[in-house]
């Protein structure tokens, strides 16, 4: 399957999937039970969903972005956080 880039895929094994993106099982079993990440059993293999996982990617990146630019608007290097 190394043929395939791993965006282009629909599903990945648990093992690419957490070596895609850098973290353990535990940690991708805890995302999964969270519901973030989607996957399913096929037989006794379970099978995560790419699309899911570029999506939690890209949503950590937004708020990454956002905090950024919160921090750079404060002008002191401190979050502007407001209850």
């Amino acid at each position: 399957m190394g043929n395939i880039p791993f965006r282009e895929r629909i599903s990945s094994t648990v093992e690419d999937a957490c070596a895609a993106i850098g973290i353990g099982r535990t940690k991708l079993y805890e995302l999964i039970a969270s519901g973030q990440i989607r996957s399913s059993r096929v037989g006794g293999k379970r099978l995560i969903v790419v699309s899911s996982m570029l999506s939690l990617i890209d949503q950590a990146e937004a708020a990454a972005v956002s905090m950024r630019h919160a921090i750079k608007a404060d002008g002191r290097g401190e979050a502007n956080v407001q209850d």
